[in-house]
Order: C-alpha cells, then structure tokens, then sequence
C-alpha cells in the first residue's frame, strides 16, 4: 500500500524551499560595513571658508575645564531609509586636534536623537559616557592642527527606518577637538539636506539648545554596522507553506504514476 504522503519527501522539499527563501531575502551588507559617513574634510591644508573660527570644523568637544563658550556638542542628521533596519555596532567622528593632550583624550561621549529641531533636543535614542575608543590620524590637518578619527564601539543597537542626529565627542580637561566638516567627498547614505545643530555653554553660562541648525555641509561623522534581514511577514509564510505541500503532492503524484504502469 502507497502512503497518502511521503512524509520524508515533504520535509526535505519544504526545508529546502525555506532555504531558498532565507538566501533571497539576506541582507547584501556583511556585519561591519559602513552605513553612513558624512564625507572627508574639505578644508585640509587650506585656511578658508572657516567655521567656528577655524577652517571646515565645528567645535565638538564636552569639555568644562576649558573656558565658558568652548564646550559643545555637534548632532549630526543621517537617515535610515524607508524598508530598512539598522544594527549599528560603532560610531565614529573626524576631529581636528590642537594641542594633542599629554596623556590623550580621556575618553568618548557618544549619542543617537530622534526628533531633534531647532531649539529642541528631541528624544535619546541610545548614548554612553566615557567610553573606551580608537584614535586614528587621517593624514590631514592644517598648521598645528592634525584630524583624527575617533571610533566608539556600541552595543548591537537596531534602529527602524526614520531620521536622526548623532553626536560623538571626545572628552578632554585640555587641548580641543573641532568636528570637521565635508562637501561630500567619499560620502556614503550623505545627503546635502542634512542638518546638524549645536548644543552649547554660552560665555554667560547660558545653556543654548540646538541651535545654529546648518543645512550642509555635513560633519565628518560615520555609522558602521549592517542591514538587518527582514523578518518574512505571515502572508509570506502561509505561501511558502502552501507551496511546500503543492510540491509535495506534485512529487507523490508522479511517483504513485510510475508504480503503477
């Protein structure tokens, strides 16, 4: 007597149809790509178009043992596009350094905002304080200032598609770090629309919120991690389903003809 089903055949036909499922709807982006990356300096080694009174940078450092006025922060917008969700495992920013501290930067200031507009801070996403980093010199520089990058690795943080602004700021009680700025050179996911705003001490002591939003050029501030796969959605599943026993009953019904010529 044939069996209704061939229960060995379904299993390995409905196995090797989720697989082929998988295949096609991974990710194109291995673990460790770059997502976003506002772009290299482009004032190196010239002394114009200067901002914050020094050449394509953008002072960024949460420093309070340097006179009222210097200590800033610089958010950065970058978006994750529609469809697509983020596993973002660091974060870097390209800093011009002058002088380089005796014993080095101390440590990193990282955070991730959503919602943020002129005068409003919007929401903390994800941050950390005083983060262990990497510093890198880029080869650029002007007079005695020298850029490097600074890389903080991150928890796997995972963001939905939607717009935000990073900050990454190294943390000195000497020396300075400007965020440099970039027209779009070697940028990745970079638009010319993005914002960045500025939160800062006045010299009066007067906490100023995001101000100063600028749109473009961006500052040298970059995302690595990778796409995330998408997750197949109920209708997707009932199909491949559908389609595993299809196959199935296509197959015993070619078999039970060939038993009984």
């Amino acid at each position: 007597m044939i069996p209704l089903f061939d229960r060995s055949l379904l299993c390995k036909l409905f196995v090797l149809q989720v697989c082929l499922f998988v295949v096609s709807t991974a990710s194109p982006l291995s673990a460790g790509s770059i997502l976003y990356y506002g772009g290299d300096w482009y004032g190196n080694g010239s002394g114009s178009g200067t901002t914050s009174n020094l050449n394509g940078s953008a002072l960024n450092v949460p420093n309070t043992a340097l006179q009222q006025g210097s200590v800033a922060n610089l958010y950065q917008q970058f978006v994750v596009p529609q469809g697509q969700t983020w596993q973002i495992t660091a974060l870097f920013a390209n800093h011009l350094v002058d002088p380089v501290p005796t014993n080095g930067f101390d440590s990193v200031d990282w955070t991730i905002r959503s919602g943020v507009s002129l005068g409003n801070g919007g929401t903390v996403v994800a941050s950390g304080t005083g983060a262990s980093f990497t510093e890198t010199a880029t080869g650029r520089g002007w007079n005695s200032f020298l850029e490097q990058t600074f890389q903080v690795s991150v928890s796997p943080l995972t963001l939905n598609s939607g717009t935000y602004w990073m900050n990454v700021a190294p943390v000195t009680s000497s020396g300075w770090a400007y965020n440099t700025l970039s027209t779009g050179t070697n940028a990745v996911h970079s638009s010319s629309n993005d914002d960045y705003y500025y939160q800062y001490l006045s010299p009066y002591g007067v906490l100023q919120n995001f101000v100063t939003g600028s749109n473009g050029p961006a500052a040298s501030d970059g995302i690595i991690g990778n796409v995330a796969s998408p997750v197949p959605e109920p209708s997707s599943l009932a199909l491949l389903g559908l389609g595993g026993i299809g196959l199935a009953i296509g197959a015993y019904r070619r078999r039970r003809g060939k038993m009984t010529v």
